[in-house]
């Protein structure tokens, strides 16, 4: 209960720095799409990250495990292709190492979200995520960076965000 009574203090942290960061992002501006890669509990954090690019930006981001990556898609990492890479400290740490080697082998261009100073310092760009959060929390503040960066993506294509491309707020379900 002490972890989750702290969540909503860390997350008001990581927006703040999220939005101190925002700029980074901008070596991006011209990017088709891109993979948005996790693993462990993680893995979810992926998938929201790249439905937000895609949602607010145009932009073809798809999400994938660090284990599914390496077998197959990899293939389809080109040089300068981004890569963002949710790697928080926890159990899925050493595998998302490995996958972001083996995509900054393929001269990948890649963002780095992690508590983790020497794990963002292999990216091209490094997002911070806030120290002390319990892995098992961890995806409610890992995902805040990846938001940040589909709202500067959309900002930097010159869509107006207050009307995101072919979102509404009313859905009808059938």
């Amino acid at each position: 209960m002490d972890e989750l009574d702290a969540l909503p203090h860390q997350l008001a942290l990581q927006l703040d720095r999220s939005w101190s960061e925002l700029e980074a992002i901008d070596p991006l501006a011209h990017v088709d799409g891109g993979t948005v890669v996790a693993r462990g509990i993680n893995y979810c954090t992926s998938f929201e990250i790249a439905l937000k690019i895609r949602e607010l930006s145009g932009l073809r981001f798809e999400s994938f495990s660090a284990a599914d990556l390496m077998h197959g898609p990899v293939a389809a990492i080109a040089p300068g292709w981004p890569v963002v890479a949710v790697a928080p400290l926890g159990p899925a740490f050493g595998v998302m190492a490995e996958a972001i080697e083996s995509v900054k082998n393929r001269g990948a261009r890649v963002v780095v979200i992690s508590d983790d100073a020497g794990m963002r310092a292999k990216g091209e760009i490094g997002l911070e995520l806030r120290p002390g959060v319990p892995e098992w929390l961890s995806p409610l503040v890992a995902v805040v960076p990846g938001q940040i960066a589909a709202f500067r993506l959309a900002q930097l294509r010159g869509i107006d965000l207050d009307n995101p491309l072919g979102l509404s707020k009313v859905t009808l379900t059938r």
